[in-house]
């Protein structure tokens, strides 16, 4: 019978008080550590699901930007074919234009926050960042489909923008870049290129 039960049940000698006494010893730590293991579990539950509100309510902000830029362009006086026939010198489609490219740099600010990793290792890296981030993951198409109609404004106005930003946008749109500059090149010189790969 353990000695913690003799204590209750009447008189006990010495050696039986102090073995009861270690016993009783042994369930108190025993109840702490796991008190403590509980309290952790639970610290760690909280954080768990602050944090997926968190993300939760970014995704509704970022959603709510989006939609007010979109019905911004619909509903503001001939902006939609300023966007469509886009004159970069316009100051409505300058305006338009700044409004998306700060609505794409937060996410893109939201993204290295997420990962703080990114901002160092992969800022060039689209595939990187899409992969690690499922905000860039949801949004990237989005993205490359608006900025691709606007980047012309953006690669003027750069230094509007953070240099992490404008080398990120560089490598998102590379490929949109290279075919405006060789559009760019003066007639001789694309001739002369379409007769070298001939």
């Amino acid at each position: 019978m353990p000695e913690y039960l003799l204590l209750f049940l009447g008189t006990v000698t010495d050696d039986q008080l102090d073995r009861a006494t270690a016993q009783w010893t042994a369930i108190g730590i025993v109840g702490g550590l796991a008190s403590f293991l509980i309290a952790v579990i639970g610290v760690w539950v909280s954080l768990h699901s602050l944090r997926r509100q968190l993300r939760a309510a970014h995704y509704t902000e970022i959603d709510k930007l989006y939609f007010e830029l979109t019905a911004l362009r619909i509903t503001v006086d001939g902006l939609h074919e300023r966007c469509e026939k886009p004159d970069i010198m316009d100051p409505l489609y300058g305006s338009y234009c700044l409004m998306l490219w700060n609505f794409i740099e937060s996410i893109f600010d939201r993204c290295c926050d997420e990962n703080s990793r990114f901002a160092r290792v992969a800022i060039g890296d689209v595939h990187r960042l899409a992969s690690r981030s499922a905000l860039m993951k949801t949004w990237l198409p989005i993205i490359k489909l608006d900025g691709a109609r606007h980047l012309e404004w953006f690669l003027v106005s750069e230094e509007r923008f953070k240099s992490d930003f404008s080398r990120w946008v560089k490598a998102v749109f590379h490929l949109e870049i290279a075919a405006a500059a060789s559009r760019r090149q003066p007639a001789p010189v694309q001739a002369a290129a379409a007769g070298q790969a001939g």
